[in-house]
């Protein structure tokens, strides 16, 4: 399970998952109310699908790599995911 393999750069992925997951959290945080932008890369992206989303798995990041660049709307009240 790619949860679990290590990037290029020797990091773990769950860490770049947890460090991306604060990061949105944060800017749900500071933001609130209002849209917002965020970027990112294809890695730390699909962490973040992950996370919200018990579908997303290897097959959704693998096949993430024939779509970028790619935007995504991501709906969110407060912290909530909505779609």
């Amino acid at each position: 399970m790619y949860k679990f393999r290590i990037n290029d750069w020797g990091e773990f992925t769950r860490d770049v998952k947890k460090r991306n997951i604060e990061a949105l959290m944060d800017a749900l945080d500071k933001y609130n109310g209002h849209n917002i932008v965020l970027g990112t890369h294809g890695t730390a992206f699909s962490t973040i699908l992950d996370y919200l989303s018990l579908a997303y798995g290897y097959d959704e990041f693998i096949r993430m790599m024939d779509w970028m660049p790619n935007i995504v709307e991501i709906v969110f009240e407060g912290k909530k995911l909505l779609r």
